[in-house]
């Protein structure tokens, strides 16, 4: 940005194209602002193979998981990653 531009607030319900990554595939999510819910089925309906029931997580760039909860609001990234993993097995985490 250069010194006469201004930095906008930005809306964080303004319709967008934000591409995440959903258990390594590409999904395209069009508001910043997203619950788990939302997340799991934006992903399903673009066709990764998960349920709506999945656990889903956010992937650190140091491999760390954190849950997200399917009614928590989630700041969306560009290029975030997401896991998503049958609530019975935890271990493909």
């Amino acid at each position: 940005m250069d010194q006469h531009q201004v930095a906008l607030p930005v809306n964080e319900q303004e319709q967008v194209a934000i591409q995440v990554f959903v258990n390594n595939k590409p999904v395209i999510l069009q508001k910043r602002v997203l619950s788990g819910y939302e997340i799991k089925a934006a992903a399903i309906t673009q066709g990764v193979a998960i349920q709506l029931d999945f656990l889903l997580y956010i992937v650190h760039g140091d491999g760390q998981l954190d849950l997200v909860r399917d009614d928590e609001q989630v700041h969306i990234h560009e290029h975030e990653r997401f896991r998503a993993v049958t609530p019975d097995d935890v271990s493909e985490a």
